[in-house]
């Protein structure tokens, strides 16, 4: 799975719940925001190691959050991180012996980096991990009435892209 294919799949699954491409900040892939008088969200995809992503989002939101429209206590920003990181399967995901690898970077372990209060800053509402052997692991926090449905949309996204990469050889 490369950043490409992952991006080229979230735009047409972001763009009809009003998310436009915006330019990508320094470190980041593919960027989309969604502002309304109300809200203002942005999806971020990026490139890092498992045990790097959530330390990494958390150290970055408010330069990201800044580049994308964020506006320190007048328009906080909910941030959706998307990250792909490297596998230990190789590039069909599977082991040579066929048995399929789990990605290392689970629910849990990405749960520790989601913003649990509304600061009004820019917050991690959500990260998602994907590996390139098409492993998925996900946490959200609160907000989920307006912001569940972006991410659902992402997780469905990205569901989707890891099943063609999680087939075994030959099947």
């Amino acid at each position: 799975m490369t950043i490409c294919f992952l991006r080229d799949a979230l735009e047409p699954a972001l763009a009809p719940l009003g998310f436009r491409t915006a330019a990508s900040p320094e470190g980041v892939a593919a960027a989309w925001v969604r502002k309304t008088w109300n809200t203002n969200r942005a999806v971020v995809l990026v490139e890092r190691d498992a045990d790097d992503l959530g330390p990494w989002a958390q150290a970055n939101k408010l330069r990201i959050g800044t580049a994308l429209g964020y506006f320190p206590f007048f328009y906080g920003m909910g941030l959706q991180v998307v990250g792909i990181v490297p596998s230990a399967a190789g590039a069909d995901g599977f082991t040579k012996n066929g048995a399929p690898l789990v990605l290392s970077l689970d629910d849990d372990a990405l749960g520790a980096y989601v913003d649990r209060i509304d600061n009004q800053r820019c917050i991690i509402q959500s990260l998602f991990a994907v590996d390139r052997a098409g492993h998925v692991a996900q946490a959200r926090t609160w907000g989920q009435l307006v912001t569940g449905r972006f991410q659902d949309a992402i997780a469905r996204t990205l569901d989707d892209a890891a099943r063609t990469f999680r087939r075994p050889p030959h099947a």
